[in-house]
């Protein structure tokens, strides 16, 4: 399920700088 992954760097640019990959459970 890495596109999650990649789906919520996109959504949260903040999060892509922290490096924060959380898997979302929409």
């Amino acid at each position: 399920m890495k596109r999650l992954a990649v789906t919520f760097d996109m959504t949260s640019p903040s999060g892509h700088k922290s490096g924060d990959t959380r898997p979302l459970c929409f």
